[in-house]
């Protein structure tokens, strides 16, 4: 079990402002989850110029998400680009000893037309992805991604807990996106406690995906801690917040330091 600060936060031009945000932590312990912006070519010089860095820290990271889509036909531009994208993504997980690697099923806006063909085509693309990642000594991991608001929750929440029983990845699965889409937190995390291996936190007031700090929405974030803390105790727990928080460096480091002082509270029994 970690906390681990997702660089979601940051544009390539600001990626060095997570250093800083580590330092004041004084947290040596904290991780970070690596969201890659392949699509800005200064983004991997950013990344190579702080190899040292990232590796000191414990490390999982984000599946490609700019201008990428995996529910892509295969043989189109945009399947192309995107298994691109992902074996890039391989390369440098594999370089810094990262724990998983998160899938999104898709990106995009879902039609009812298109749904079914969506699906087909992601998890036809997910099973490419998880023989090519065994090259690598990586493993893949899957998100409920999208939001109603949005138009691109291809997966409800039964569908989303059925496919994950069925599949052989195991599962990041985000707080936030579940609160937008109106889902039973409890129920999910019940259901899937064994697949679990780490959790998206971020709050916001159940429509748009905001990624506000983990009190700043309507999720009982306590809630949530003594459901996480009785059914799946090892898992990570990722603060994954959006751009506007980005300078915001005090408010971090205390939901930081809050994390920490929850997870230090004996677990609740079964």
């Amino acid at each position: 079990m970690g906390i681990l600060i997702s660089t979601n936060l940051y544009n390539t031009k600001e990626f060095e402002k997570l250093f800083e945000l580590l330092e004041i932590t004084e947290d040596t312990n904290v991780g970070i989850e690596i969201f890659p912006i392949w699509n800005d070519a200064e983004f991997e010089n950013k990344l190579k110029e702080n190899i040292n860095k990232i590796k000191s820290r414990n490390i999982s990271f984000h599946g490609p998400y700019y201008n990428s889509e995996h529910s892509a036909k295969k043989g189109t531009s945009a399947y192309d680009r995107t298994m691109d994208y992902m074996k890039k993504t391989l390369e440098y997980a594999q370089m810094l000893n990262s724990n998983y690697i998160i899938y999104h099923h898709n990106n995009r806006k879902v039609s009812f037309k298109e749904k079914l063909e969506m699906i087909k085509n992601s998890n036809e693309n997910l099973m490419e992805i998880n023989n090519i990642a065994k090259k690598y000594n990586q493993e893949i991991v899957v998100e409920n991604c999208g939001v109603l608001s949005n138009d691109n929750m291809l997966l409800n929440e039964n569908e989303f807990i059925e496919l994950c029983r069925f599949i052989p990845n195991k599962v990041v699965l985000d707080i936030g996106h579940a609160n937008c889409n109106g889902w039973n937190l409890e129920k999910v995390i019940k259901k899937l406690k064994f697949k679990i291996v780490a959790y998206h936190v971020h709050n916001n007031y159940g429509w748009i995906d905001e990624h506000n700090r983990i009190y700043d929405g309507n999720i009982d974030f306590e809630k949530f801690i003594k459901i996480y803390k009785r059914s799946t105790p090892d898992t990570d727990l990722v603060i994954e917040y959006s751009r506007n928080l980005n300078n915001d460096l005090q408010g971090i480091t205390k939901d930081i330091k809050q994390l920490g002082e929850l997870l230090l509270v004996e677990p609740i029994a079964n």
